[in-house]
């Protein structure tokens, strides 16, 4: 009787509010990803891979909401770059957007796996002084936390 009990109460059919999950409705769907530290391996463009740290951090956006520091290695934005998790945790959107308030954008996507981001993302930047064109690199990047 206790162990059909038991089953029962965590097979409940209750709808959890948005960006929350789990029997209890209590954990949010980002957290299996945030406030973790990552090895990133990425390419530019298809060149050869380099390797740094970054993390991923709640963002006060809400349950679906993060934040990835240190992407494409801090060479382009110095701020956070903010993701939204899709409703059941397996990706993140990058939004186009310019997190420094300066010239250069990003946007992309990423699949979220067992503590692994696989993320593709596109810069776009001024080519050189004065601006005469806008240069958009691809980026593709591996976000590994051990």
């Amino acid at each position: 009787m206790l162990a059909g009990s038991l089953s029962a109460l965590w097979s409940c059919s209750k709808a959890c509010q948005a960006g929350y999950a789990n029997p209890n409705c209590s954990i949010e769907i980002r957290a299996p990803y945030e406030n973790l530290y990552y090895t990133v391996t990425e390419s530019e463009d298809q060149d050869s891979a380099y390797t740094y740290s970054a993390t991923i951090i709640s963002s006060p956006a809400g349950p679906f909401a993060l934040q990835l520091t240190n992407v494409a290695n801090g060479v382009f934005f110095v701020n956070n770059v903010n993701g939204l998790v899709s409703i059941t945790g397996d990706s993140l959107t990058i939004a186009r957007q310019n997190p420094d308030t300066n010239a250069n954008y990003i946007q992309g996507l990423g699949t979220l796996y067992n503590n692994v981001l696989t993320l593709n993302f596109t810069i776009s930047h001024p080519d050189s002084l004065p601006f005469i064109h806008t240069q958009t690199d691809t980026f593709q990047s591996i976000w590994i936390h051990p």
